[in-house]
This record gives structure tokens, sequence and C-alpha cells, in this order.
């Protein structure tokens, strides 16, 4: 308040400096909730150390209760910067910048490796590494000062950053962090290989996400390995293995060896994103239960052969993925696949399996293949929408009526089957197909055929009759009904959030 206004109320007038150390203590706090970081918890305590001797001495004597920590970013001077402070711990947050058309330099490099090395030169307290834009050169560098134990590490993520498919970049070495990180929570390897990863992990019991993106094809850990390793982290609640390639070694598999009879049990994993091939999932869920799995995004590349055995049989162990009794075939310019929701639910797909095949005309009999191999998920599903987004570029081509035929055998349960307006015509020729002799044997539960455009002459309309009528005769009556605006826009609102669920779980094929 102003002089006049406080000689008015008889307050007087106070110094701030006459407050007592724990009133200015409690200031900072909320000075540190206001500034946060949310991505490395740090904050700008600087500021304050430098606005008197009396503020920094209070601050720096508090350093455990406001968790001073030392941001190092690739423009830090680290050297300089870890002599003046006391020895707080280091957080170590660097993003090198890369084109095509200007790659680092020799003396960047060299520099940023040397204030890397100066951070890591105290493993003690390092609590996170972030490195993104690592080249062969740089890894080089700093790798000899990161095979000491970090005791207190808790967040790791190196990135690297190719500038054309010539680029590699070397492993990192064994005995990487020295085998022992026990406070690590999160680990975020992208585009690099690490053959010490198990160990690690069998160090790192409270780790709650792990992200493996980019695999190269230069990974060497087979499946019946990690799947070992993961079953020791049962905080472990988000788990990403993303393959580059669909290139597989012999020591990624487990070369035709049975699983084990018992599963190993990750109590906490609830979300899963793996791009690969069949193969490897394959041998993972067939040594895994995750009873907590509750979301899983799953891409294969295309293949000639897919053997998803185990797969089915994992999700039938999982309590909440055997319940879904919603789907979606979907069909796009890069892939197909099919999604599964849980009964009258309003958030993304709980199971998405997708197939990375831009080639229309074999989109269908991937599809195909991989919903033929005794899935009971299919066997309960109650209600199927079929969608496409076509490419611009040519006209999508997956008529082939007995594909869809042998589509639908799996789906006993099915109630209602949803046909958006451009498919309508499309759909025809498999009505057709399903009437006499297959009325009853194909979908025998359906009732409902759900349009959303029925047009009253043509092709489609002749065939919505003859189908009708077929299954009257059958004993298997079904009702044509038409799309419910309401229901639309229920739709279309789930599809946008299930298309933000798949941005925020995916990387960028």
């Amino acid at each position: 308040m102003s002089a006049e206004t406080a000689d008015r109320y008889g307050a007087g007038h106070a110094l701030i400096n006459m407050l007592p150390d724990e009133v200015f203590l409690h200031v900072f706090h909320f000075y540190r909730t206001d500034a946060m970081d949310a991505v490395n918890g740090t904050w700008g305590w600087h500021k304050l150390v430098h606005v008197c001797r009396r503020w920094r001495q209070i601050i720096l004597e508090s350093q455990h209760s406001l968790d001073l920590r030392l941001l190092c970013t690739e423009k830090t001077p680290v050297r300089r910067t870890l002599d003046v402070w006391p020895p707080l711990p280091i957080i170590m947050e660097c993003h090198i910048l890369r084109t095509t058309l200007q790659p680092p330099s020799q003396v960047t490099e060299d520099s940023t490796g040397n204030d890397l090395i100066a951070a890591l030169e105290h493993p003690d307290r390092v609590l996170q590494i972030t490195v993104c834009g690592l080249t062969d050169l740089l890894l080089g560098k700093i790798a000899p000062a990161m095979l000491e134990p970090f005791p207190v590490l808790t967040h790791l993520r190196l990135r690297v950053e190719s500038c054309d498919d010539s680029d590699t970049v070397a492993a990192l070495p064994d005995g990487f962090l020295g085998g022992f990180a026990p406070r690590l929570e999160r680990v975020w390897l992208e585009g690099i290989p690490c053959p010490s990863l198990p160990d690690i992990l069998l160090s790192a019991s409270d780790l709650v996400e792990l992200r493996l993106d980019k695999i190269p094809d230069t990974w060497h850990i087979s499946p019946e390995t990690l799947a070992t390793a993961l079953s020791t982290l049962p905080r472990l609640v988000s788990l990403s293995i993303e393959f580059q390639s669909p290139l597989l070694h012999p020591d990624q598999t487990s070369q035709g060896l049975p699983p084990p009879l018992s599963h190993a049990v990750l109590p906490s994993l609830a979300i899963l994103f793996f791009k690969g091939v069949s193969e490897y999932l394959e041998d993972i869920v067939a040594r895994i239960n995750t009873p907590r799995l509750s979301y899983a995004f799953i891409k294969f590349f295309n293949q000639l052969i897919f053997d998803v055995s185990h797969l089915p049989m994992f999700i039938a162990r999982t309590e909440k993925l055997r319940s879904l009794n919603r789907a979606e075939v979907f069909f796009d310019g890069q892939g197909v696949g099919i999604g599964f929701y849980l009964p009258e639910t309003t958030v993304p797909r709980n199971l998405t399996l997708r197939i990375l095949c831009s080639q229309s005309d074999w989109q269908l009999s991937c599809l195909t293949q991989l919903c033929a191999q005794s899935w009971p998920l299919l066997s309960r599903v109650e209600r199927l929408d079929i969608r496409e987004c076509p490419s611009s570029s040519r006209e999508p081509q997956w008529q082939d009526k007995m594909q869809w035929v042998d589509l639908f055998h799996p789906f006993t349960a099915l109630k209602a089957l949803h046909i958006p307006r451009e498919l309508g015509p499309r759909i025809a020729p498999v009505l057709q197909e399903l009437t006499e002799p297959r009325a009853a044997e194909v979908l025998p539960a359906l009732d409902s055929l759900v349009f959303e455009d029925i047009n009253p002459s043509g092709a489609l309309q002749d065939a919505v009759q003859r189908f009708i009528a077929a299954r009257e005769f059958a004993g298997r009556p079904v009702d044509v009904r038409r799309w419910d605006d309401k229901w639309e826009r229920d739709m279309e609102w789930e599809w946008d959030l299930a298309r933000e669920w798949e941005r925020r779980l995916e990387v960028d094929d």
C-alpha cells in the first residue's frame, strides 16, 4: 500500500528484510510452485539468489526443501557453472539442432562433448540426461564417461538425429551406466541400440516408462532376454517397442523354441505400443501377463504371413481387453487396421491392430489373414463399424467379395453393422454374397444394418432387399436402419479422440 494509505490506517512502514527467514522460505516455496518446469523439474531460483546476500543464504541453506537443481544445456558453460555453485543435483538437457543442409560442425560437437563430459564426471549428482542429436562422433566422446554407475539418475533420453539413411551411430558400449541405475523411472532410447539394456533394467526396479523407438537393424536383444528383464519391473506402466525396419537377425527370435509354461507378470503395465514384425511380438507376449493393460497399439510391417497364435491368448489373459465388444475396421493410404472399444465408450480405442500396407488391393487380404487366427475377442464383438479414408491419388481396390465373407466369419456375436455413406455402394456386392447359402452361417447374430445413407434405387437397394429376404427365410431377420444424427456426432467425436490418442502414442513412421 502507499505510504499515505498506510498512515491513514495506522499500518506504518515495514521493510521486507524485517520478515523472518521462515516467511521468506514460504514465499520462495510459492514462487517455486509457480515457476516450475513440468518437464525437468527446474525453476528460476538463480534470479532470487542474486537479489541480496540474505536471500542467497536462505535459498542455498534450504537447497533440499526447495529442490535446487543445476540445468545444463547445450549453451551452458558447464565447468564454470559447476565451479560457481554448491554440489547440487544436475539436469542435463542438450538438443543439438541439425538439418540436411547444416550438419553440426566439428567445433560444435567438440564443445558440446566437452560440456557433456564435464557434467557426466559427477555421476553421483546427475538426475536426468537428455541428449537429442547424437552422432557417432559425439557418442564416442561421451561414452567413456557413462560407464560408471549413476545411482541417482531418474530420467534417461538419448536420441539419434540422422541427416540421411547413411548416417549410423554405434551401439552404446557394454557396461553402459555401469549396469547400475537403481532410481531410473523413465528410459527413452531413439535410434540407438544398447546391448547392456537388460542389465540396466535388472537394476531399475522403479522404472515407470520404457520407450525403445526407431530400433535400428543392429539391435541384438532377443525377445526372450527382453521379456526376462521386463519381468523385474513391477512399477512399469508404459512400454514402447518400435523397430525402424522389418529386418530381423537370427538372434532376435527364439528360433522356434517353445514358450515357457508359466508367464512373467507385469503387474502395473497399462499402455503397450509395438511396431515391428509379428515374430518378435509373439515371442514377447508368449512369456508375459499384463493384468492391468488398458491400451495397446500394435503396428505390423507388411508380411506375407502373419503368425499371431500367441497374441490372441495374451489378449484373453488381460481382463480389460478381453471384455471389448465394439470394433472398427479402417482403411487409409498408409495401412489397414481394426480397433476395439469398451461398451458405449467415449474414449479412444483400447486395442488397435494395424498393418502398414499402402497397396489398397492387399489391405483386405492382410486384415483377413490377421483376423482368421482364433481370436476369442472377435467372437464377442456386438457392433462393427467400417471406415475408409481413401487416398487422394487413386481409387481404393478392396472389392474382393469372398475376402469380406472370410473377414466376417469370426464375428459370431455381431448384432449391428454400421456402414458410412461413401461405402454403401461398394458394400452391395458383399451383401449379395451373404445370401443363400451363407445367410445363416455368416454373421448369425446380426439383427441391424445401419446405413448413413440408402439410395431409393440402385445396386445397394437391391442388395439390401435380397439380403433381408435371405435372412428372413433362414429365420434370422435383420432390421435396416438409417444412421442416427446423434450417433454420428458421437462417432465423429470418438474418432477425433482416437486420432488424438494415437498421435500421443505414435512415433512418426
